[in-house]
């Protein structure tokens, strides 16, 4: 299961990627964020994940262009380090 929405209005991403206020607002629609992508701690298949993320990419960035016509230059994801241990996403 995978799920994808609008980005988060306002984050430190803004800084870490430079943004201005000014820039935020003009490109805010070109970032997707993956809002859902659960993956059971019993499943054992090794890269799946990666795997996964790079299948999706492809179909999500003709999906947006096509719905929306934005091609997407970034994905961003949320991790409840309490929980989990994001180890997906920074592979």
């Amino acid at each position: 299961m995978l799920g994808f929405s609008t980005a988060a209005w306002k984050l430190a991403r803004d800084e870490f990627i430079g943004w201005s206020p000014e820039v935020r607002e003009r490109n805010l629609c070109r970032v997707i964020d993956n809002s859902c992508f659960p993956i059971m701690p019993w499943t054992r298949i090794p890269n799946l994940a990666s795997h996964i993320l790079s299948t999706v990419r492809s179909q999500l960035l003709q999906d947006c262009y096509m719905q929306y016509r934005v091609i997407p230059v970034l994905m961003e994801t949320f991790v409840e380090t309490l929980r989990f241990s994001g180890a997906v996403c920074r592979a």
